[in-house]
């Protein structure tokens, strides 16, 4: 249970190395067991042909002799299988009566052979003092010829071969761990540069990544995706930092001015209904401030929630009846505006959007136009299909956006002029608002502007096809 737990808790170049290792031994011993079996059969299948054919000549000869001189020769026959006899081989020859007539050895130990007539071949394997024979029998002449063979070299190369597999395998353990340390060292390699970029992060912040080198692989891609979710990471915590500062910038100012009212009327208010009036007036409007900067904040946080149903309803409607219905809408409230419209775009045109996120997105691109819009008070709205994005297009001829602030004016809270756009009861969230919904819905919202001249806003919607 211990060396269990033990092996649990090993780092990953460890079970690496482990693993690997006895993969390689695994394989290594498998095909060694099965090249030692093949050629221990391979032998024995030599040595039991050998046999069978001495024994063929043996019989071939004494039948020869026979048949030739009408009985056989002993002492010619001993001589011949004296010839023709092998070291480690007995040939024995028995009458009918199972007694030797002749027999011929070298190096053999034939007593413990004992004789047997049989009356077909037979080939039987035996065991002297931990030595194996072989003895073929094959009948003659109402006798029996024996041929004994002993397996003693064979069996003594098996052990060699034994020995050898065995040393082999202890130095393959060996270099199966030295090969599995480095290939997991090799690796992991990309893996402890990306937890050297994490302990250097908690220590010195969201800056550090991990150096990619010019090989790709997995893991490498496994390092880029780790940079890239840094990078928004990063990004994610200077917007929540910048969001958190523009927001307490923005609930100070209105809190300060009714702090500073109430005192007002603390001081002098109760006995003078002028200030009080006053003070009560004002205190209300930025009151209404706060519920309007409050209601974006969280219309804004809604829009950042991708995944919230009610935002991520995809309803199929036809923009031309919306921008009929807001534009309705706003010359009634802007009636000293002229606003013109050029409808280049298909009427049946259709795209995926709830009409409620589309009429505020229309609303807060022409509050905008109308704030800013300084003495020519003319907003010029073009629809138009492009491709596969039904485009609005709304420009107004009023104070423009300065080139440089132009790249930032779609951010939270960011205004060109913060004392004008407070006058004007901006907050620097409509855009963002309009933006995020825009970009939930697979569109884009792009601003373009000259300073002094004019602004267009193009909101991009993908058609449905």
């Amino acid at each position: 249970m211990k060396l269990t737990r033990k092996l649990i808790d090993l780092n990953i170049k460890w079970k690496l190395t482990l693993w690997s290792s006895c993969l390689m031994i695994l394989l290594f011993f498998s095909y060694n067991l099965f090249q030692y079996f093949f050629i221990q059969n391979w032998l024995i299948a030599q040595e039991k042909q050998t046999i069978q054919t001495r024994m063929d000549e043996v019989l071939a000869y004494l039948k020869d002799t026979n048949h030739a001189q009408n009985g056989l020769d002993i002492q010619r026959a001993n001589d011949f299988l004296d010839k023709i006899n092998q070291e480690s081989q007995m040939i024995r020859l028995l009458n009918q009566k199972g007694e030797e007539v002749f027999s011929t050895s070298d190096d053999f130990p034939e007593d413990e052979i004992k004789p047997k007539l049989v009356n077909r071949s037979e080939l039987d394997e035996v065991k002297i003092n931990e030595d194996r024979i072989l003895v073929l029998r094959a009948p003659f002449n109402e006798g029996t010829v024996e041929i004994g063979r002993s397996l003693e070299k064979s069996d003594e190369l098996m052990k060699y071969f034994f020995f050898v597999m065995i040393a082999g395998g202890i130095g393959a353990t060996g270099l199966s761990l030295l090969g599995g340390r480095l290939i997991s060292h090799q690796l992991l390699k990309s893996v402890n540069k990306i937890v050297d970029t994490m302990k250097r992060i908690k220590k010195k912040g969201l800056k550090e990544r991990v150096q990619i080198g010019a090989h790709k692989d997995e893991i490498t891609e496994l390092g880029m995706m780790f940079n890239d979710l840094m990078d928004d990471l990063e990004r994610s915590f200077l917007q929540q930092k910048q969001f958190v500062e523009d927001a307490s910038h923005e609930l100070k100012t209105p809190l300060t001015i009714i702090h500073g009212h109430l005192s007002l009327i603390n001081r002098w208010g109760k006995e003078d209904p002028k200030v009080l009036e006053r003070s009560i007036g004002l205190s209300l409007k930025e009151v209404d401030r706060l519920i309007q900067l409050v209601a974006e904040l969280l219309e804004l946080s809604r829009a950042d929630a991708n995944h919230q149903e009610d935002l991520i309803h995809f309803d199929v409607i036809k923009p031309n009846v919306v921008i009929d219905r807001v534009l309705e809408n706003v010359k009634l409230i802007n009636n000293d505006f002229e606003i013109n419209i050029n409808r280049e775009a298909n009427e049946h045109s259709l795209i995926k959007i709830p009409s409620r996120y589309l009429e505020q997105i229309l609303l807060i691109a022409f509050d905008n136009a109308v704030k800013f819009a300084k003495d020519k008070k003319v907003i010029d709205v073009r629809t138009v299909n492009t491709g596969n994005l039904f485009t609005i297009e709304i420009k107004d001829y009023g104070i423009g956006i300065p080139k440089e602030d132009l790249p930032f004016v779609l951010n939270r809270f960011y205004r060109v002029d913060k004392a004008r756009s407070r006058k004007s009861g901006g907050s620097g969230l409509g855009l963002s608002i309009a933006k995020r919904l825009v970009e939930n819905y697979g569109g884009n919202l792009l601003l373009t502007s000259s300073e002094g001249k004019w602004t267009q806003i193009s909101i991009q919607l993908p058609l449905v096809t």
